[in-house]
Order: C-alpha cells, then structure tokens, then sequence
C-alpha cells in the first residue's frame, strides 16, 4: 500500500472510531463521513447516493480488512481497528430495530477482536509514529519473530 492509501485508511478508521449513535455513514466517496441533517429528509438523500445499511456494512468490512492487511508493514494500524470498536457498536445501536444488520455488524466486531486476541502485532507506543529507528527495528524484529512461529 502507498503513503497514500494508508493515509486514507488512517482517515476511515477515525472516522468510524468517532461515529456516534443515530448517526449514519455516508460511503459513496473514497472517504467515509457522517451524515449530516438538513432540508432533505435523511432517507432521500441516501437513496439518492445509492447509500444503504448494506453498502454501509461492505464499506466498513472492506476498510477493516484493508487495514488488517496493512498490519503486516504498518503494525501502528492496531490502534486504529481497536478504536473502531466503539464506532461499531455505536451504529448497531443505530440499526436497533434490524437484527441482520446487528449480526453483519458484530461478525465485523468479533473479527477485530480476534485480531487483538491474537496479539501478533506489537501494541505500538504512544510516540512510535515519531519513535527513533531502533525503536522500529525492535518493532519490526518482534513482528518477524511472531511470523517466524507460526511457521
């Protein structure tokens, strides 16, 4: 992945982290973003982007999954799929009244867990995006050692 995905990916995965209840996601652009109200009905314009709680959940999976393949080079993304939990779960409250939507929701939930459960990617510091290079090599080294089990 670039710079350039990855920073898009950053950009996805705080959004999502940030999403509250009642509120729901416009994803018809490279970029995830809040739907905001105004004149028209919130149900209109949506239909109108072509947006539904199925495009929502295809958008959410497919950024999780890209970010969940990125750990491998950029084990710093962790944080960032733990985070989204709370958008998550937050837009399942949403969605109360659809049980499938709930369902699809969770299995994108329980497969961040998984990954945390895991624990294959070193948790990065506080200071590691700015960390001195020893700091990535000791990341790195870590992260291969855990590849290097598994085989």
């Amino acid at each position: 992945m670039s710079n350039k995905e990855i920073d898009d990916l950053i950009v996805n995965l705080k959004v999502l982290s940030g999403l509250e209840q009642n509120k729901k996601l416009i994803t018809k652009e490279t970029f995830l973003n809040v739907e905001k109200p105004n004149i028209l009905p919130e149900s209109v314009k949506r239909y109108w982007r072509g947006d539904s709680r199925h495009e929502t959940i295809k958008k959410i999976d497919l950024v999780i999954n890209q970010a969940i393949e990125a750990l491998p080079t950029r084990p710093d993304l962790i944080t960032f799929i733990e985070n989204t939990k709370k958008g998550i779960t937050n837009l399942k409250e949403t969605y109360t009244d659809c049980n499938q939507t709930k369902a699809r929701l969770d299995t994108i939930i329980v497969k961040i867990d998984r990954l945390i459960e895991q624990n294959e990617y070193p948790r990065p510091r506080a200071n590691s995006l700015s960390s001195n290079d020893s700091d990535r090599d000791t990341m790195v080294a870590q992260l291969n050692l855990n590849k290097n089990q598994d085989i």
